[in-house]
This record gives structure tokens, C-alpha cells and sequence, in this order.
């Protein structure tokens, strides 16, 4: 396969920089994560109140039933956490946490073609009525549910995706999925949300974005400069999302940020920069339906999507902007264009 690097980046052999495969087929397995998470919201000017927890969380923990998504935007810091990393935060402070718990489900990535594959595992959901929570990362795409939900969730994806491997010992014991009164569209307005709750979109296209990734048994050695990172920002207007598991740490930085991380410890996976979409409205964690119509424009294109607390990013190579842009824009969504502040 074709290693791609950015600058006088290293870039090693991950699972999304394998041989090209077609859309469902660049999965190459599902598994769930058999533990709860939580939706967390924060603002900017609190994150270091909880800087203790999450270091003694991120690097002192085992890492058996540890999951760690930290998402930094110009509006907000969300963040996605197991129930241990939330016990140890100061829950009676500035911090505002999802009423229900979230399970997750775990699609591994292979190939470079997954053009389309947002809308393949979000379509399903969105037409059972099931609100999901998504995070892209480096070898992985991540679906969150409601607790309550999750039987139902993980039934339909099985349905959908029937012919890929399960990780799971006990995936086959499963309740089978009735899909005779699935809607095969969700139409112009997806599920219960109305129209122009979802499509108004602003772009921020200056604003380049890098996926990267660190090795998970590098992570000690990249403590000094994660904790930099996350709690001593020298930008106040940037982009900065880290997701860690059991199997990796992934990256989705803003380049001038990325600048000030160690650039020759960093596998890059490609050249792609991506430009961020935002949404402008989110009505709550009941709504669905939204991300596979957001992504069903675009489904020619390569995208990456990450849900925060209280709105959702779709990101798309930079190079295809502006065909992205039009193609949204034939669909009826209305976006406008964020120029970021001077010195960016």
C-alpha cells in the first residue's frame, strides 16, 4: 500500500491506510464496547478544574475499561468518558453531564475508500429512530446509544452489516431485527426534527484539520505533551480532538496547532486536510435522522463526522470543499462561511 506523509512527517502502517475497498467492505469487523460511557459538557475557562482526574485517568489507569474522547472547538470543550474517569470528576461543579448512560459500538476501518460510510452505518439508525452519537477516529468509527437503546441499536446494525465479522462472543444472541416497517428515506426532514433545525450549516474552511495518530504504548512518553495540549492552549481559537481506547490515540488537530506537538513522533495517515462543517443547531440528544442526511449529499466524497455535546462536525478533504459545498447546497442546506481570527 501507498504510505502517504505530510511534510517531514513519519507515517507507519494503520488500519485506514490499507489497500482501497469499497464502501461496507472498508469494515472489517464490529464489536461493542462492554462498558458504559457518558456525554459530558464543559466550558473552556473550567477545564482545568478537572485537569487531575483526567491526567490520573488518561495516563495512571489501566486501560481495560478506559475510553477518553476530548473535543476542543472554538464553542465548547465535550467530551466522552467511561464511568470511572466520571466518578473522579468534581460532578457538584461547572460540568454539565447527559442524563442517561451510552453504549457504544466499534466499527474498525480498513482502506482508504470510505466514501459514503458515515451514511451506511448512520442511515440504518436514523430510519429505526434511534438517536446516535458519532465519533471518527483513526482506525475506528465509533456509534454511541442510550443505554436503553443499545439492544435495539446493535440488532439493526447487524441486520445492515450481516456479512461482517462480529468481535463479540455473544453477538449471536442477539434478538433478530424487523426491518419490514423501516422507511427506506428519511425524506427532506429527517426523523422529529424540522428543517431548518438541521439545515443551516457554517463552514469554517481556514480552519485545516490533520488526523493523526500515536501509538497506545507511546502514550507515556507523549505525557508532557498531551497535558500541554489539552490544558495550555496557545490558541484560543482552534480545533483539537482526542480520543483514547484500549488500541489507540487518535488526533484531529488543527494544523498551527499541530505545529506545537513533536511532529517526528506523529504518524500522519495521509496528506488529506480536512475543512469542518459545523452545525448550528442541535435540539438535544432525542433528535435522529440528521447525521446520514447530512452525510448522504456527500456520499461520493471521503468525510469524517464527530458529534459534540451540543452541535456536530462534519469534516471533508479540503481539496473537495467546494464540490462538497455545492453538492449540500443542491440538497437545501444553507451554510455559511467562518473566517477565523486574524494571525490564524
Amino acid at each position: 500500500c501507498n504510505l502517504l506523509t505530510m511534510n517531514n512527517l513519519t507515517s507507519h502502517i494503520f488500519k485506514r491506510t490499507s489497500s482501497s475497498l469499497p464502501r461496507k467492505k472498508a469494515v472489517s469487523t464490529i464489536m461493542t464496547l462492554p462498558f458504559e460511557l457518558f456525554a459530558v459538557c464543559l466550558n473552556k475557562e473550567d477545564v482545568k478544574i478537572y485537569m487531575h482526574s483526567m491526567i490520573e485517568a488518561m495516563f495512571l489507569r489501566d486501560t481495560s475499561d478506559r475510553f477518553i474522547s476530548f473535543t476542543e472547538t472554538p464553542q465548547e470543550i465535550s467530551m466522552i468518558v467511561d464511568r470511572r474517569t466520571l466518578a473522579s470528576f468534581k460532578t457538584d461543579g461547572p460540568i454539565i453531564i447527559h442524563d442517561h448512560p451510552l453504549r457504544a459500538i466499534q466499527f474498525s476501518v480498513i482502506g482508504t475508500n470510505t466514501e459514503g460510510l458515515i451514511m451506511d452505518i448512520a442511515g440504518p439508525l436514523g430510519r429505526a429512530g434511534i438517536n446516535i452519537f458519532y465519533l471518527t477516529t483513526c482506525n475506528n468509527d465509533y456509534i454511541l446509544v442510550d443505554d436503553a437503546r443499545y439492544n435495539e441499536a446493535k440488532s439493526c446494525i447487524k441486520f445492515h452489516f450481516s456479512d461482517i465479522f462480529w468481535a463479540d462472543t455473544n453477538a449471536t444472541n442477539d434478538s433478530p431485527f424487523d426491518s419490514r416497517h423501516m422507511p427506506t428515506d428519511l425524506g427532506t426532514t429527517p426523523g422529529n426534527i424540522h428543517k431548518e433545525s438541521f439545515r443551516e450549516l457554517q463552514a469554517f474552511p481556514e480552519l485545516e484539520l490533520s488526523l493523526s495518530c500515536i501509538g497506545a504504548s507511546q502514550l507515556d512518553v507523549w505525557m508532557k505533551d498531551l497535558i500541554a495540549l489539552i490544558f495550555y492552549p496557545q490558541e484560543s481559537f482552534r480545533f483539537v480532538s482526542f480520543t483514547l481506547s484500549e488500541e489507540e490515540v487518535s488526533l484531529i488537530i488543527d494544523t498551527k496547532t499541530l505545529k506545537s506537538l513533536p511532529l517526528d513522533r506523529l504518524t500522519v495517515l495521509e496528506e488529506t486536510l480536512w475543512v469542518p462543517i459545523k452545525r448550528k443547531k442541535k435540539l438535544g440528544f432525542q433528535e435522529f435522522g440528521v447525521i446520514s442526511s447530512i452525510a448522504a449529499p456527500i456520499s461520493k466524497l471521503k468525510s469524517l463526522y464527530l458529534s459534540s455535546y451540543r452541535t456536530g462536525w462534519l469534516m471533508v478533504p479540503k481539496n473537495s470543499y467546494e464540490e462538497a459545498k455545492s453538492l449540500l447546497e443542491q440538497s437545501q442546506f444553507v451554510i455559511s462561511s467562518e473566517m477565523t481570527p486574524a494571525g490564524r
